[in-house]
């Protein structure tokens, strides 16, 4: 199984750009071969703490891959329940939190995509004394202003833009 997942999971991320639903159905299926910890029959093996811990890198990513492949296609309110979850169980996933209140603002939920910026600014800062990196900053300070990249797909932006980091009007 752990095979096929990496395998489906490349061809997930390989296949984004071009072929967004082909990668929105290999995320899931990838996603959906995944039974709790990697190796856990092994538990005790050394191999195995490095296995699962890079497995369980590419789910995470894959998660997040998932939810950004349902907001280029539009989908927004299907990241969220996802994307709610993800973020409960690792919390100290920024781009996690970003997608959430994307999706969340797409969605028409305004104050609620707020509350997550919101709510991820005072976990980082109560448990690490840190502000939110500038994706999650730049967000914030864009819903607020509504601005209107916020609303086209991912698809729909120029090859660069989809790139940038902060994508605000200058």
């Amino acid at each position: 199984d752990a095979v096929e997942f990496e395998e489906l999971a490349a061809e997930s991320a390989a296949s984004a750009a071009a072929a967004p639903e082909r990668a929105l159905e290999l995320a899931d299926q990838a996603i959906g071969l995944w039974r709790g910890p990697a190796y856990a029959e092994f538990d005790e093996e050394p191999w195995a703490l490095a296995e699962r811990a890079r497995l369980t890198e590419i789910r995470l990513r894959l998660a997040e891959h998932q939810a950004e492949t349902r907001l280029a296609l539009g989908r927004a309110a299907d990241a969220v329940p996802g994307l709610s979850a993800h973020v409960e169980d690792h919390p100290w996933r920024e781009d996690a939190w970003r997608l959430l209140a994307l999706a969340l603002y797409r969605g028409g939920r305004q104050a609620e995509a707020l509350a997550v910026l919101r709510r991820a600014r005072a976990l980082i800062a109560d448990e690490h004394g840190l502000d939110p990196g500038p994706a999650l900053a730049a967000l914030e300070r864009d819903i607020l202003r509504r601005a209107p990249y916020l609303d086209i797909p991912v698809r729909e932006l120029g090859s660069g833009d989809a790139d940038r980091g902060d994508r605000s009007e200058e």
